[in-house]
């Protein structure tokens, strides 16, 4: 009976200790079982919106802007009003959904990408029919699944009950289930009048119909993150080490024989105008045929050949990918972003590299990374110096030339899924990903994000200068995003996501 109990006793105490050296670093995930304090960030407009008093950066592009084109047309005193309508709708002022208000000590915060002419579209309208003498600023076909013509509703429920056709219809079919063990984002493109989207500006894309999440860091989980960073910043010189564990259930089903869209030109159908057809007609004016605006202005070379190649591989098809990810510093303007592709489907890589082959241009594109076999898996990213961010099939890290004989940084019974068809039936995608190891494997490879890269003419990142000071890095937020471009609908249940540390 004595060694009985203390057999007990001793599976208590090494369960104990097992618990003990697991720490998650964040405020919440679905493993805590706590309430979900939800926070809706929203897409604000830019400075090539309206005629902002900024006209560095974005603000260049005022003279392409494909915003004012169809809400203004020629008119220089139309622009001038609208600029003046829409100043409150930049950030910072427009940045939380006006639907849902900020709780206090949100512990999630979700992105839905939606525009100001989205969530006020009601607003939008008016403007169309009292300046514009349109009934929609969209292209009727956009309305063809969806009649609802007022301001976009909360678009967060705290059961699946309570998604009906009639939410869809009022959120363009985007809404989050927030739950104590689960979180649920839907994105129905289906009755989503801007399934098909098209370029912010003439360089960067508008973000595409979307969910994102962010699951930060508490203040000791940050500090904690950074002191194992830094004991793994070269070699591995401790046990401890974060790790991302993921669980996450996708569903997508195809509604392109369902709507008749197989393509942008389906939905932008002859004769009809609209915000969309708009800007897609500037990137093909502008970008394409490299015409010249009405005040003299002409993109630059590069500009052209970034916002085509974009057009062609991610605005005119239907495209899908399902992303998780870590940021590894966000303090100020800077952050670090690696994004890894559980599932995709029509994901090519959107960037135009340098040539070197002597021509007038050929020195001209982007890297997103220093490493040239990594670059070759990356889709999408950018590289400022203060900022970058890459996104690339999580399989990359299975690439034993990334790994520095460590073995891979992902485990997992799952493969990474590039779908024939925009269709899925509901797939579980689980695994952990050590990001201690991938650190110190990304910054020996070079494609650590931020660290060095190659934008226009320069290479830029915290290497890009050799007498630049080593930066700080821990983790500030977990991510996970689906963009959905398309007559698709999405679901992604996620079930388990969390970035813990370990003894």
């Amino acid at each position: 009976m004595k060694l009985k109990k203390y057999f007990i006793g001793l599976v208590l105490t090494i369960t104990s200790l097992q618990a003990s050296s697991e720490r998650s670093v964040l405020k919440w995930s679905p493993a805590k079982s706590e309430e979900p304090k939800v926070s809706v960030e929203v897409q604000w407009f830019k400075d090539n919106d309206y005629l902002s008093k900024e006209k560095q950066g974005m603000g260049k592009l005022q003279p392409f802007s494909a915003v004012m084109d169809a809400f203004c047309g020629d008119s220089k005193e139309l622009r001038r009003e609208f600029s003046d309508w829409v100043k409150d709708y930049r950030f910072p002022l427009f940045y939380h959904h006006p639907k849902h208000p900020k709780p206090a000590n949100d512990n999630v915060v979700v992105t839905c990408f939606s525009t100001p002419y989205e969530i006020y579209q009601s607003k939008f309208i008016e403007w169309m029919k009292d300046k514009r003498g349109k009934d929609d600023f969209l292209v009727p076909n956009a309305r063809k699944t969806n009649p609802y013509k007022g301001d976009l509703v909360d678009p967060v429920v705290k059961s699946p009950s309570a998604v009906t056709k009639e939410l869809l219809q009022k959120t363009n079919g985007y809404v989050t289930i927030a739950e104590k063990d689960k979180i649920t984002f839907i994105g129905d493109n289906r009755v989503n009048p801007l399934r098909w989207i098209c370029p912010i500006n003439e360089v960067h894309h508008r973000e595409q119909a979307s969910w994102a999440m962010r699951l930060h860091s508490d203040p000791q989980g940050w500090e904690l993150s950074k002191t194992i960073m830094q004991e793994n910043r070269q070699e591995k010189k401790t046990n401890r080490r974060l790790v991302l564990k993921y669980k996450v259930a996708l569903t997508v089903e195809d509604g392109r024989d369902e709507l008749k869209e197989w393509t942008i030109y389906d939905y932008l159908q002859e004769g009809q105008a609209g915000l969309i057809k708009q800007m897609r007609e500037n990137v093909f004016k502008y970008a394409v045929n490299g015409e010249t605006a009405p005040n003299g202005r002409k993109l630059e070379y590069l500009q052209e050949k970034l916002a085509s190649r974009y057009m062609r591989t991610r605005l005119d098809p239907v495209n899908f990918q399902l992303v998780v990810g870590f940021n590894m510093r966000e303090r100020g303007d800077r952050y670090r972003l690696a994004e890894f592709m559980l599932a995709s489907y029509n994901q090519e890589n959107v960037w135009v590299h340098p040539k070197n082959d002597g021509s007038k241009h050929g020195h001209l594109g982007v890297y997103s990374t220093a490493n040239m076999k990594f670059n070759k898996q990356v889709r999408d990213g950018a590289c400022s110096g203060n900022s970058a961010w890459w996104r690339a099939p999580i399989n990359v890290l299975n690439d034993e030339d990334l790994q520095f004989g460590e073995g891979s940084a992902w485990k997992s019974k799952d493969n990474y899924i590039e779908m024939d068809a925009p269709s899925l039936e509901r797939t579980i995608f689980e695994g952990e990903i050590d990001i201690t190891k991938f650190y110190r494997q990304s910054l020996k490879g070079k494609y650590f994000p931020g660290q060095r890269g190659y934008w226009v003419k320069n290479w830029l990142g915290f290497e890009g200068n050799e007498t630049a000071a080593p930066e700080e890095h821990g983790v500030e937020w977990a991510f996970l995003i689906f963009e959905n471009h398309g007559p698709l609908k999405v679901k992604t249940e996620v079930i388990q996501f969390d970035i813990v540390a370990l003894d």
